[in-house]
């Protein structure tokens, strides 16, 4: 039960929350009350990782942090911190967010105290606690520590990756952010992670750049929280979505301008063509005009000319006559002086 809920924990929430309740009832009929207290700050962690912070104080008030094994005491107090941490976020009211971010701290500094300083898990805890008190440069030195000791085939490298997304976005490192971010989010793809929160910060990230994919990384985030079984994720994703639909209007609106522009282009070139062809036809019609006028007078200009060489046939058949008049006028001339 316990490996089942492992590979349940970030894939979907109530199956996770089976398989400990399973594991709760074979640990009350063997009274092993340490393993009972650990399945119960299991399931109020995985309670609160999807909102719901009433069913988590109530599992936690089950819990008697009295002869706990170190392991079984860490699991409580990180279920009280994360629990607490949680409730200040999503709180409107900023006395009970201040009352309740006390109460995180005072379980965070147990949590240190009893935590292996050399594990994964206080690298994780110290990180935490130094990017949220400002410390950017501290907290990149501690995640590059625990980026050394994460295998990078690992689930869990998608939290060191997401935590140097952090640092970096608050350090005012646009580039590096988006970078670490994305490496977050492909291993949560690759790890099947449902409830992950890396893919919706890129989208957020590129949303103002490139509104297509920053569109298809959030509705992917979106199903992935529904699949998961989680509400919480519904209020952060929802300012992200209408970052992306304040940008889609905009692109809207723009495409709405350039699409007016290309039409009015377009009417006024049909309106020119319109013109154009119109005026060729009127030339075109001016020209046959004109040719028909041409080959009236060609037709004419060669009947005359027909008439020009009949007269000239005729004027060289008088002088033909003439000549041979002249030419018998001489002779009888000529005789009449011989003579």
């Amino acid at each position: 039960n316990m490996r089942l809920y492992e590979e349940y924990r970030s894939y979907q929430n109530d199956s996770a929350l089976a398989c400990l309740s399973r594991n709760l009832l074979i640990a009350r009929r063997q009274h092993d009350a340490d393993r009972e207290a650990n399945c119960l700050s299991l399931m109020a962690y995985q309670s609160a990782s999807v909102g719901r912070f009433t069913d988590a104080e109530a599992l936690l008030q089950r819990v008697g942090n009295r002869g706990l094994s170190r392991q079984t005491l860490y699991n409580y107090y990180r279920a009280l911190n994360y629990v607490y941490s949680e409730e200040s976020y999503f709180s409107g009211v900023k006395s009970i967010r201040d009352s309740l971010a006390v109460e995180a701290g005072q379980y965070e500094a147990r949590l240190f105290e009893i935590a292996d300083k050399r594990s994964a898990a206080y690298k994780e805890l110290l990180c935490g606690s130094l990017f949220n008190n400002g410390k950017w440069d501290a907290a990149m030195r501690v995640n590059d520590e625990w980026l050394a000791m994460t295998p990078e085939s690992s689930r869990e490298f998608a939290i060191v990756a997401y935590y140097r997304y952090l640092i970096f976005n608050a350090k005012g490192n646009v580039r590096a952010a988006v970078y670490w971010a994305g490496r977050s989010a492909i291993c949560d793809v690759r790890h099947s992670v449902m409830d992950q929160g890396s893919l919706w910060s890129v989208a957020d990230m590129i949303s103002g750049t490139d509104i297509d994919r920053s569109y298809n990384y959030i509705r992917y985030s979106w199903q992935c929280s529904l699949f998961f079984g989680t509400n919480k994720r519904t209020a952060q994703i929802s300012p992200v979505l209408g970052n992306i639909e304040l940008a889609y209007q905009k692109k809207l609106h723009s495409a709405n301008i350039w699409l007016a522009i290309i039409s009015t282009c377009a009417v006024l070139l049909a309106v020119v063509s319109l013109l154009m062809l119109f005026y060729s036809n009127r030339q075109r019609r001016n020209l046959a005009v004109a040719r028909n006028r041409l080959r009236t007078r060609n037709d004419q200009l060669q009947e005359s000319f027909r008439q020009i060489k009949a007269s000239c046939e005729r004027l060289a058949a008088v002088n033909g006559q003439l000549h041979e008049s002249d030419q018998v006028k001489e002779a009888y001339i000529a005789r009449f002086f011989a003579l």
